[in-house]
């Protein structure tokens, strides 16, 4: 009795037997195998993974048609079920093309997504004319992230991908703030991400605190005096709630004798801000400076100031009395008080009632007053 017998040749791929590596992921995924060549035409594959991938949620892949093609290609269809352990499995994949088969060692890695255990509070900072960098705290992280980014909600431009080696510690530092970004708190999403380019999220938020202000002229006005002496500075409002001034004198007013004053806690109720320090002796003349106003949250601006301290005014002399006898009768009298050098002179009635004065500026006009009646009249310079 004669038989015949065909042998047919088993299909084949040609591949490392690893699948491209993916992120974990609590949804249901799929991988890839990269083959580069197949034998006697391959038409579908399964996968067996072992009993730890199992254990691990890496379920078993059945029958999977797939239309290889023999100058090599990529398998696409490789099935990770939602939520498996991160970690390294292995099964065996065999291919197929209907009554023959044969198989292949295959393993793949589900890499564990980054955390960072943080508040997600940025620190706040000051509002800033230019563009300045806050930091996050954090306590921990895992799965080695690399970087991060930061897509903000609303009124601050997102920050993209930012190189941070989390394992030096924390804060999480070069976190970017625009210039010029309004005071208020904002919140956003920061994604951290690894090298394997697995990522997870952070809600966060920053507070941009506004800084003190004042609305005023900066003018000060003082009398020379030989001691020590305050003034004070007049506004009409404030903003960011200060709490707190110094001034910074410049050079000329340093070199005059005028001390820069330190911080000096001030309520700011209501105006003017008072306590602004003079030192002894300082001479007339006007000085500049600026004063530094700061609240609470250490956020401050600046207001130029200046001071003008006038010279002492000439000391009056009212001149002689005017006896009875030399009126003659009359009822006006020329005034005799001395011309001011510096400062303005002004007449006043002491008493005696009844009379008037042709200038009271005037140290040498006439004064007018009532017959039989008995004036003290004086003479201010200030």
């Amino acid at each position: 009795q004669s038989v015949s017998l065909r042998i047919t040749a088993s299909p084949t791929i040609t591949t490392s037997g690893t699948i491209t590596a993916v992120c974990y992921n609590a949804a249901s995924q799929t991988a890839s195998l990269t083959y580069s060549a197949t034998s006697n035409s391959p038409s579908g594959y399964n996968i067996d993974w072992n009993a730890a991938a199992n254990s691990a949620g890496l379920t078993d892949q059945g029958n999977t048609s797939f239309s290889f093609i023999s100058g090599g290609g990529t398998i696409n269809t490789i099935a990770i079920p939602a939520g498996v352990t991160a970690g390294t499995y292995s099964g065996t994949m065999t291919v197929y093309n209907g009554s023959c088969s044969s198989t292949q060692a295959v393993s793949i890695t589900i890499n564990a997504l980054p955390t960072i255990t943080t508040s997600g509070t940025v620190t706040a900072v000051c509002y800033s004319a230019s563009q300045q960098t806050t930091s996050m705290a954090f306590t921990a992280t895992s799965g080695t992230p690399v970087s991060y980014s930061i897509d903000w909600a609303s009124g601050i431009t997102d920050q993209g991908t930012t190189g941070f080696s989390f394992a030096g510690g924390s804060p999480v530092t070069d976190i970017i703030i625009p210039a010029a970004t309004a005071a208020g708190t904002y919140s956003g999403t920061m994604t951290i991400t690894t090298a394997s380019g697995c990522t997870n999220t952070q809600a966060v938020s920053v507070t941009i605190n506004a800084p003190a202000s004042i609305t005023s002229s900066g003018a000060m006005t003082a009398c020379y005096n030989g001691s020590a002496q305050t003034t004070t500075l007049a506004y009409t409002a404030t903003d960011g709630s200060p709490n707190a001034y110094s001034i910074d004198w410049d050079n000329t007013a340093n070199t005059a004798g005028l001390s820069d004053q330190t911080s000096t806690s001030f309520g700011f109720a209501s105006s003017p801000i008072t306590g602004i320090n003079i030192n002894a002796g300082l001479a007339a003349g006007t000085y500049h400076g600026v004063m530094t106003l700061t609240n609470a949250n250490g956020c401050s601006s600046t207001i130029n100031v200046s001071l003008v301290v006038k010279a002492q005014p000439t000391i009056a002399n009212a001149g002689s009395d005017i006896p009875a006898s030399s009126t003659c009768g009359s009822t006006t009298v020329t005034l005799g008080a001395n011309t001011p050098l510096v400062g303005t002179g002004a007449w006043s009635i002491v008493s005696g009632s009844g009379g008037s004065f042709a200038d009271a500026s005037s140290p040498t006009k006439n004064f007018t007053g009532s017959a039989g009646t008995t004036y003290v009249l004086r003479w201010t310079i200030s």
